[in-house]
């Protein structure tokens, strides 16, 4: 796959089961999502800011991302998902 993100967004794998294993966030419908980051876009400005926005993770690491504000593609046949930095919650050290 040739792809790579546009600043400020990562390209995500969807993992196996697809929510967290004992996460849960009271009154939320949707749950946060589990993937595993296969590219990450450079870095980027806040808005009106001159302040770097840097990706919270790396390329290999296993993240949990927010449920809302994601794009899915598919490339190949295969499903992804486009995520911008500020939609990480937590990533796995």
């Amino acid at each position: 796959m040739n792809f790579t993100p546009t600043p400020g967004y990562l390209l995500l794998e969807p993992l196996e089961g697809d929510q967290p294993e004992g996460y849960t966030v009271e009154g939320v419908d949707e749950m946060p999502q589990l993937a595993k980051v296969l590219a990450v876009g450079d870095s980027t400005y806040y808005p009106n800011t001159d302040i770097e926005y840097i990706s919270p993770c790396k390329v290999g690491q296993k993240i949990i991302h927010s449920s809302a504000g994601y794009e899915t593609v598919k490339i190949e046949g295969e499903e992804y998902r486009v995520v911008h930095f500020s939609k990480v919650l937590l990533v796995k050290s």
